[in-house]
Parts: structure tokens; C-alpha cells; sequence
């Protein structure tokens, strides 16, 4: 695979069946069953896409993950299991920026890409140490709730928090993207 081109508009990389894709999402701490039944869930949340498609028919239809969408469900697990975030608001958001080119990036996407969790995945691939930021703001008069999630390469620098005017910072994660998407990027039998 032409790792230039991998998750361009081009080259969207291996497609997997939920059982290939949880021994991939697997680590000490999530076993493989543990896994395959995270990304279940996340899928019928509708949290993490199968952009691979289905393969299949009649009763028996099987959704194929590609790694961009693995890649979704460890921030997210990251976030859920580690962190223990389980608002479904900041779950949603977090996946839609991940899926995206949240408007705070326009000025920075990398446009090889169609979304911003493919970006990353490249950048690990060639080395690179991305990490995923995510800021919560309130307002402060209506108490609305603000999720900017940026993912980025740390070596450039980590961008603030581009909110609207009148919010006051309440909590920011940053998640090390390299570990856990290296371990995506690394088929399991070769991982030993």
C-alpha cells in the first residue's frame, strides 16, 4: 500500500468485519469479546459508521469497519473507559468532528484527506505524534455546552480553543493518538 496515498480521497485502506476489527481496537485491559461488543454499541449509537459497507444478505449482513472508523472508536473508548465520559452530547459531537473538518479547521485541513480522523491516521502511519484535543466551554449567561475536538500533529504546536465569545473553559482532554493508532495500523498476527 502507498503509504503517501493511504486514507486519501483515494486510498481508503482495509475494510474489516466486526470480529477483525475488535482484535484490532483490542489491548491489555479490552479483551477482544470486551472490544467487539464496544464497537457494537458504538455502532448502534450511531457514534462510529461502517464506511465499509455490508457484506452479505437476507438475515445475515455484516457491517465492514474501515480503520478510520476504528480509529473513531478508540477516542471514543479512550474517552468513555479511561475518562469516563458518558454524556451523550459530547460523545455525539466528538464523533462528528472526528468524521469531519470542523469548521475551526478550515484554515488548517489538510484537503488529501475527507476527514480529519484520516488525516491523523496518516500522520501516525509516517510517525508523526498526533494527539486528539478536546476543550468543553459553557456560556456563561445561557450554560450551553461547547465541544471543539482538533486532532493534530503535537510537534506543530496544539491549537486553543476557537469558541464563541462569552464561554468559560471547563475541561480539556488530550488523548496521545500514536499507541493506540499504531495498534490499528498494525494487522494482529504481526503485532507478535
Amino acid at each position: 500500500m502507498d503509504d503517501a496515498k493511504l486514507f486519501t480521497k483515494d486510498n481508503a485502506g482495509p475494510t474489516l468485519k466486526v470480529g477483525k476489527a475488535a482484535e484490532r481496537l483490542a489491548e491489555p485491559g479490552l479483551s477482544v469479546e470486551h472490544a467487539a461488543g464496544q464497537l457494537r454499541g458504538l455502532a448502534s449509537r450511531k457514534l462510529v459508521w461502517a464506511n465499509g459497507g455490508t457484506v452479505g444478505e437476507g438475515k445475515v449482513v455484516h457491517n465492514l469497519f474501515t480503520l478510520w472508523d476504528l480509529a473513531v472508536a478508540k477516542v471514543l473508548s479512550i474517552l468513555t473507559v479511561d475518562a469516563a465520559v458518558n454524556d451523550p452530547s459530547i460523545l455525539g459531537a466528538v464523533s462528528a468532528q472526528l468524521y469531519g473538518w470542523p469548521e475551526h479547521y478550515w484554515d488548517e485541513r489538510d484537503a488529501r484527506y475527507p476527514n480529519s480522523i484520516r488525516a491523523a491516521l496518516a500522520g501516525v502511519a509516517r510517525g508523526e505524534p498526533w494527539v486528539c484535543r478536546i476543550d468543553i466551554r459553557r456560556h456563561e449567561e445561557t450554560g450551553s455546552k461547547m465541544v471543539q475536538t482538533t486532532l493534530c500533529n503535537a510537534e506543530k504546536g496544539i491549537p486553543k480553543f476557537k469558541g464563541a465569545d462569552g464561554s468559560l473553559p471547563r475541561l480539556s482532554f488530550t488523548i496521545a493518538l500514536q499507541p493506540p493508532f499504531e495498534r490499528l495500523l498494525t494487522e494482529p498476527s504481526k503485532a507478535h
